[in-house]
């Protein structure tokens, strides 16, 4: 996740001239990827039970759209 977020900053850096915008830019899109990933990893090697997924916010339904995608098991 960490390395995600770094070269998908610096990559961004790379793309657009070093300034506060586009700082920003890269700093809110590589959090956003690091936060995508860290879900994504949470899910798929199931530290998160059933009972805690449906305790999330939306969570019956992002526990269900994890049983459709073969992630949990019933």
């Amino acid at each position: 996740m960490g390395a995600a977020a770094i070269g998908v900053y610096k990559f961004i850096i790379l793309i657009l001239n070093e300034s506060f915008i586009s700082n920003l830019i890269a700093s809110v899109t590589a959090i956003i990827i690091a936060a995508i990933i860290y879900f994504a990893m949470v899910f798929m090697l199931k530290i998160l039970s059933e009972d805690e997924i449906k305790q999330l916010p939306a969570g019956s339904k992002i526990y269900s759209g994890l049983l459709k995608l073969g992630m949990y098991n019933k």
